[in-house]
């Protein structure tokens, strides 16, 4: 039967950059568990092991332990196999004279713009760990740790972006970005309900 701490092994992490460039990493299956935040990527995956572990104790005893996403949804990125991968559809009307960065620049400008993407990690048993990002779903990394899964993911994402900006496009937004943009509309629309609220009351 298995443990606690090998149930926490099978399940998803979640990984974002924070504004001080540590790594908060969250449970997919078990997300109301506390965030683990860290300065490198395998220290973060430990330590919110230990605490999705110490929460499973009581969930497997009394036969809540939520069920690995890879056995509903299978092996994550396993779906690529069946795909035949193609070149970037680049556009086909006119292309406008625009004057581009220099390469090296784009570069530049292909980093920042996925150092805050968000990355899941699975661990796949002996072939290490799986890793992708939601903003660009068909880019996979592999290693045989969590961070070295996290580094070649972010290669492959820096050079796809890189290639999209080549062609004139735009690489997708870090969805934490646009998760916190949402926020502060959130707070921003109840401030304004609740003052128009305490006009209406004192009318």
């Amino acid at each position: 039967m298995q443990t606690a701490f090998q149930l926490a092994c099978r399940y998803r992490i979640v990984l974002d950059r924070a504004e001080d460039q540590t790594f908060v990493a969250t449970c997919a299956e078990l997300p109301g568990v506390a965030p683990a935040r860290a300065l490198n990527v395998d220290a973060a995956i430990e330590s919110l092991r230990k605490s999705v572990a110490a929460e499973l104790v009581g969930l497997m005893a009394a036969g809540d332990a939520p069920t690995p996403l890879r056995e509903a949804e299978g092996r994550m990125g396993a779906w690529m196999t069946d795909l035949e991968l193609v070149s970037m559809v680049l556009p086909t009307g006119p292309i406008l004279a625009v004057e581009k960065p220099l390469p090296s620049a784009m570069h530049a400008i292909a980093q920042w713009t996925i150092d805050r993407y968000r990355i899941v990690l699975e661990e796949d048993g002996a072939d290490g760990f799986a890793a992708t990002s939601p903003e660009m779903p068909e880019v996979l990394g592999h290693g045989n740790t969590g961070a070295r899964a996290a580094a070649d993911l972010r290669w492959r994402l820096e050079d796809r972006a890189f290639t999209m900006l080549n062609s004139n496009r735009v690489p997708p937004e870090a969805l934490q970005d646009v998760e916190a943009r949402e926020r502060t509309k959130g707070v921003a629309t109840t401030r304004t309900g609740t003052a128009t609220m305490r006009i209406a009351q004192a009318a």
